[in-house]
């Protein structure tokens, strides 16, 4: 785990700019009062956590209380509910589908999937379908072409277009080369006679105030 008071030295060189996220061992018995300090302390305004990378069940009612706490302190989680190519890293804990059962469970607390939970894209739309407050964001894997025109075009047709927000995953992509991975997916569709994504759903998305969505502001 990034030690947390690492990352507000980090995020107090340029506060105009950055925010800080919370990290913490989820299953450690001060996860809940790190979380705490975290937001109440350090300013933090959100939680990170990884099922893969942190090998822990996402759905296990043992983690209630973080989620329990994070709901109360009006804070957002970020989900690494992506693949990973680090081995030790189990799979098995990052599909989407498993923040069904937390949303089910805490149906205020907002959650973000990350990178549209590739390569479980369709999983993490039918969640963020599901439950008011979970979302998506793009981050990350616009270089795979098909799957992002994939993901992109499944949020489209399960009428969540609204809730998918941009993000980069800098340094993977660039806030620049990202816009350009939306514009290509769109001209894709056009070239080749695949559905389209509208291009309404890339504006918006450009503009959209996720901020404030994931209540953050």
């Amino acid at each position: 785990v990034l030690p947390n008071d690492y990352v507000r030295s980090y995020v107090k060189q340029h506060p105009e700019k950055l925010i800080g996220l919370a990290s913490l061992d989820p299953k450690s018995p001060e996860a809940v009062n790190e979380l705490d300090r975290a937001i109440n302390q350090l300013g933090f305004r959100g939680l990170k956590l990884s099922g893969a990378y942190q090998d822990f069940n996402p759905a296990e009612m043992r983690y209630d209380p973080i989620y329990r706490k994070a709901e109360e302190l009006g804070i957002p989680i970020f989900w690494h509910q992506s693949t990973t190519f680090f081995r030790a890293a189990p799979l098995r804990w990052s599909t989407p589908m498993l923040l069904d059962e937390v949303a089910q469970r805490f149906p205020k607390l907002r959650m973000n999937i990350c990178h549209v939970g590739h390569p479980w894209h369709t999983d993490a739309v039918m969640v963020v379908r599901k439950h008011r407050n979970v979302y998506a964001d793009i981050s990350g894997f616009g270089n795979r072409r098909w799957r992002f025109y994939e993901a992109l075009r499944t949020a489209v047709e399960y009428d969540v277009g609204d809730k998918l927000l941009f993000g980069s995953d800098y340094p993977i992509a660039t806030v620049e080369a990202t816009v350009q991975y939306l514009r290509d997916a769109q001209q894709m569709a056009q070239r080749t006679g695949l559905p389209e994504i509208p291009g309404e759903v890339i504006e918006n998305m450009l503009g959209r105030n996720s901020l404030k969505l994931l209540g953050m502001e």
